[in-house]
């Protein structure tokens, strides 16, 4: 025993301790209960992992999906685009949710699988197949968005959803799909409930009281999940599960787990840069917009600081770009671990950084990057045989009451633009000449 206490085992408990049978039309409405909240559980996942889809490639990749087709020897070759980005093969986030989740996720562009998850033993994935016609006039002709429990992809029947992609002008361009083989939702369906009829059976009384309070319970904490799983994907990225579901430890509570762990997935892919794990720019510029609001609102201080590696383009020349990415993790970790509690830093673009101190004077941020400009000259960083050594400059400027956002940004750029010219490893927190 692993110590999990599963639904099964908490509605055995509950029917054993009462002995006197209520009859058998108790047992069969638990049985209907119990199937209807599997099932709407299901629905719940399926339509939760298709908007996340959506939401993931609208936040990575801006504009709409469209197909295109290059002409090349005589043969016709098609591209998926979101934006201007090609996503034809772009399986990466798809394959991790379905790890995540159990779930198969698949694209259409009109009537065709362009992307899926769906894999036969070999590997092959089913591009190029249709989908039934009464899903494509459903789904795609009518624009609905609706549930089916015996749809056929790959030669595998799905218990599936389906909904319309739309481009920015409301036009439906395609379809996402979400879905279960459904015989694996049947055998897990009958595998809960047989205890369930069994118990009913011999001990009616029990399992109709047991069940009513328990099912109440479970009832409450799929709402719980539910509100939960609606407000990430309606783009609510730091929405909070309820402790009372998060403590469970059935398998509703594990898959609320796992939805947070979807959830920090998602966030981390929109809200960081790959390489560093520090914010990305986006982010940044997003929480410096709410930062200067704020402050300016209530005549405190603040900081922007814009910091760059001197000669880091020589450092991929001489050691190459992994050596150059060991370096940007290194000065990251610098800049992040000397900021902690006082800001947050950004990777800005390249080998430049954004530190943002939320309410320090400049005297205190010059400070800071003082102290940040010292172990970094005095830092080495490793690549095989390579021990490298590097120096940052910076530029540091403080809000003032009139001054705006862009302003503050550009005084802190050419800060540091003067303290290249000046000789670079330096700080530069006072105004520059003819700036």
């Amino acid at each position: 025993m692993d110590g999990s206490w599963n639904i099964k085992k908490q509605f055995l408990v509950r029917a054993v301790l009462p002995v006197i049978g209520l009859g058998l039309i108790l047992a069969i409405c638990g049985y209907y209960s119990f199937r209807f909240a599997m099932l709407g559980e299901a629905r719940r996942d399926l339509e939760n992992v298709g908007n996340a889809v959506l939401l993931y490639y609208d936040y990575t990749y801006p504009g709409d999906f469209e197909l295109s087709a290059e002409e090349s020897s005589g043969k016709t070759k098609y591209e998926l685009l979101k934006g201007d980005t090609v996503v034809t093969r772009e399986y990466s986030f798809m394959d991790d949710l379905k790890e995540r989740t159990n779930i198969d996720v698949t694209i259409y562009y009109a009537d065709t699988i362009i992307l899926t998850t769906i894999g036969s033993e070999d590997g092959v994935r089913p591009v190029g197949y249709g989908c039934p016609d009464k899903i494509l006039e459903e789904v795609l002709n009518a624009g609905q968005t609706n549930f089916y429990s015996d749809t056929v992809i790959g030669d595998v029947n799905y218990y599936a959803y389906f909904s319309p992609i739309k481009n920015s002008e409301g036009k439906i361009v395609g379809m996402i799909f979400a879905g279960k083989p459904s015989e694996e939702i049947q055998k897990s369906l009958i595998k809960a409930l047989i205890p369930l009829i069994l118990i009913g059976i011999v001990l009616v009384i029990g399992i109709g009281a047991a069940s009513a309070a328990s099912g109440q319970r479970f009832v409450s904490a799929i709402e719980k999940v539910d509100t939960y799983f609606k407000a990430v994907s309606e783009g609510n990225l730091n929405a909070l599960l309820h402790q009372e579901v998060a403590g469970r430890k059935d398998e509703l509570g594990n898959m609320a787990r796992n939805a947070q762990t979807m959830q920090k997935s998602l966030k981390k892919l929109i809200e960081c840069d790959g390489l560093t794990e520090l914010f990305n720019r986006r982010y940044a510029e997003k929480r410096l917009n709410q930062v200067y609001t704020k402050n300016t609102a209530n005549e405190a201080p603040f900081c922007v600081s814009i910091v760059d590696i001197d000669f880091f383009k020589k450092v991929n020349d001489t050691y190459g770009h992994e050596a150059g990415d060991i370096v940007l993790k290194g000065v990251s970790r610098i800049l992040e671990k000397n900021i902690q509690g006082k800001g947050y830093v950004a990777r800005w673009g390249g080998e430049e950084f954004l530190m943002v101190f939320e309410q320090s004077t400049v005297k205190e941020a010059a400070e800071i990057l003082e102290r940040i400009r010292g172990q970094i000259e005095e830092s080495t960083f490793v690549s095989g045989p390579d021990v490298i050594r590097v120096t940052i400059s910076s530029g540091v400027t403080e809000r003032r009451d009139g001054v705006g956002l862009n302003e503050l940004l550009k005084e802190a750029d050419d800060r540091l633009y003067y303290g290249k010219q000046s000789g670079r490893n330096r700080v530069i927190s006072s105004p520059v000449p003819n700036a």
